[in-house]
């Protein structure tokens, strides 16, 4: 480690010697064979750390973390060095240091320190570019060179030209397929592991000839219920030029071009040396550059290839784990040989803000979009956007990363049927009136049922006039299926909707052995007869089904028998089951709870725990809205009397039909 000063003379920095600097010149010891000319205190870790140009010395940072010290430093989740690179955009590569060879740093009082010698990684480039490209380029600081050229307009305009070319449509969907790999299972258990290939169709489809299949899979030989590979060609894609890039015959003459114009006029653009600098911690496994590239006529994949930066930064750590400082020293003279990064690291504030908007939110049902547009987060940025607070929260992918950091920390055991299982546990030490999970039973390895139940909606079940039973799958993500019940409380004229089955309902009476005025019940279908009515939209939709199956008079007949009402035994039985009338015909009203249900929860697709918790904090609203209705006497909607419900359903018939252009009168 050596210096030029101003009389010629070159001074080692790594030996005890008293240096000969002329007058006016103030060394700083950091270690007793280390000093620097300048030292400036930080309170927080910048981006990117400045390179001391010969003229302004060796520079010495000290780091100061205990007033503000972040969170992950304070739990000792990272040290304040790995916090220090978590923060820099910049990569960086070294050893850690060791505590077993310390240094007395004099700058931090003399404390003992282990060092850390880091080596910037410099930056990727791609094998198509020019060889002169970035040849020459030297960064000093972050401030004294533009990005727009580099790394921001040179990539955007690459990408026009990509996007404006038709072959280069057909690549990029080429490139999409051909490094699948076949999962289709054999015959013999294994999997095929045959390659995309381009195939013709035997008849044409859907006016094309040709699609994508499996290079092992031949139809006379395979066997039914085999699943290879299989893709349509989008319309948009050249057929012409698959062929080509399948066959690996050139697109365009190479030493003629002017055999194939409108070809070679359409990627000519795209001949351009490649541009495209990649961070390392970015860089794709493949190591393939992003960008489509040429080579004698063929379309080829450009490579990513290291691109060595000299910089070099050193820093003092205290041994001391409760000490949150440190000397961060820059090799001065020797600048980075790559420009600044887009900043893709999110910084520990931007996370901290984010978080904290999060946590405004609730994570329950929470999505990004909810977070990065609820009113609490325009508060707590002041009006910003999340992606205006720092350029990384741009990535949606970041801002979900947070969001799930999140939801692990509150649900540590995931939100699927671990999470479920994690709940009903702890749900299983309250009483059963303070239960919200009152069952979790698996009947095989694929089939769970999850009942749930707020003790409080009790009482409005055991007195409804009717009950209505529907499935939805939209409010869990997947197949999971969600079972309700909707009742109609007449004294405080509104509904509230549960879950169950009609079989199930049939069987649980079978089961639980009820007293009934009725004739003898051999099964659960004499069960749903008489205490069961379906909707009659369902009813139809499920004979429509029968069409092209059934003659038409049968399909009528089967549409008027839920209508009939002359043959005795349907008389006997309408007359003797007054009930039938007082039941809606059709599940209009459970349907119309779907959405309120949705609103409620605030979010559709959700995971199986965040469904449960969700629908379990709608339940509590609810329980508590009709329990303060019933205190104070004033209904939630004073405007749904059965005259005027019947008045509002009359009245939406009426604009349905005008919106369809009928006229109904006489």
């Amino acid at each position: 480690m050596s210096r030029i000063i101003d009389n010629n003379a070159i001074v080692d920095l790594t030996v005890d010697d008293p240096l000969p600097f002329p007058d006016g010149i103030t060394l700083y010891q950091v270690t007793k064979r280390l000093s620097v000319e300048c030292v400036l205190h930080l309170s927080e870790a910048p981006e990117y750390w400045p390179v001391p140009t010969a003229v302004n010395g060796k520079t010495a940072y000290i780091l100061d973390l205990r007033e503000n010290t972040p969170k992950c430093v304070a739990d000792f989740d990272a040290s304040v060095d790995a916090f220090i690179k978590q923060e820099c955009q910049d990569s960086w590569k070294g050893p850690t240091g060791s505590e077993n060879r310390t240094f007395e740093v004099y700058l931090l009082g003399g404390v003992e320190c282990r060092r850390s010698d880091l080596y910037c990684n410099g930056c990727l480039i791609c094998t198509w570019a020019d060889p002169s490209f970035l040849k020459d380029f030297i960064r000093w600081s972050s401030e004294d060179q533009s990005r727009d050229d580099l790394l921001t307009q040179l990539p955007l305009e690459a990408r026009k030209r990509e996007a404006n070319s038709v072959i280069a449509q057909s690549i990029s969907w080429y490139r999409s397929i051909c490094n699948r790999t076949c999962t289709g299972v054999l015959k013999n258990g294994k999997l095929c592991g045959g390659s995309p290939t381009f195939r013709k169709f035997k008849k044409e489809r859907s006016g094309s000839q040709w699609f994508i299949g499996c290079s092992r899979y031949l139809y006379s030989l395979a066997p039914k219920g085999e699943r290879h590979i299989f893709e349509n060609i989008p319309a948009e894609v050249r057929i012409d030029t698959l062929e080509r890039l399948f066959g690996q015959e050139p697109l365009y003459n190479f030493s003629r071009p002017q055999d194939t114009p409108w070809i070679y006029a359409d990627i000519k653009p795209l001949l351009e040396p490649c541009t495209n600098i990649v961070h390392p911690a970015s860089a794709p496994k493949s190591k393939k550059c992003e960008f489509i590239h040429f080579g004698c006529g063929e379309h080829t994949f450009g490579h990513l290839v290291s691109q060595k930066c000299s910089a070099k930064l050193t820093i003092f750590i205290p041994i001391d784990k409760t000490d949150f400082r440190a000397i961060i020293i820059p090799e001065d003279a020797i600048p980075h040989s790559h420009p600044t990064f887009p900043a893709r690291k999110v910084p520990y504030k931007a996370k901290e803000l984010y978080t904290k908007c999060i946590k405004a939110v609730g994570t329950l049902g929470a999505t990004t979009l909810r977070i990065d547009n609820a009113p609490s987060t325009l508060a707590i940025l002041d009006g910003r956007l999340p992606q205006e607070v720092h350029g990384s929260l741009v990535d949606s992918r970041k801002r979900q990363r947070i969001l799930q950091t999140e939801r692990k920390i509150e649900y540590p055991n995931g939100s699927g049927l671990e999470g479920v299982w994690g709940e009903y546990m702890k749900e299983r030490s309250k009483p059963p009136q303070d239960r919200y999970i009152h069952g979790f039973h698996t009947y095989d390895i694929d089939s769970h049922v999850i009942i749930t139940l707020h003790p409080p909606l009790v009482p409005y079940i055991m007195a409804a006039q009717w009950i209505m039973a529907d499935t939805t799958f939209k409010v869990v993500h997947g197949s999971t299926n969600e079972f309700k019940i909707l009742i109609w409380d007449n004294a405080l004229q509104q509904s509230d909707a549960e879950g169950a089955q009609a079989q199930g309902f049939g069987d649980m009476v079978l089961h639980r052995n009820l007293q009934m005025n009725f004739a003898v019940i051999k099964d659960s279908d004499d069960v749903l007869l008489r205490l069961w009515k379906t909707c009659i939209v369902h009813f139809d939709r499920g004979v429509q089904k029968l069409k092209g199956h059934a003659h038409p008079t049968v399909i009528e007949y089967l549409r008027s028998l839920p209508r009939l009402e002359s043959r005795a035994a349907v008389t006997q039985y309408m007359n003797y089951s007054d009930h039938w009338d007082k039941v809606p015909n059709t599940t209009n009203p459970m349907e119309g709870s779907h959405a309120t249900d949705n609103r409620k929860a605030g979010s559709v697709n959700n995971s199986l725990l965040e469904a449960i918790l969700l629908a379990k904090q709608a339940d509590q609203n609810t329980a508590r809205t009709l329990s303060a209705s019933q205190s104070s006497g004033v209904l939630v909607n004073s405007h749904n009397s059965l005259t005027k419900r019947y008045a509002k359903q009359g009245q939406r018939r009426s604009n349905t039909q005008a919106k369809k252009g009928h006229h109904i009168g006489c």
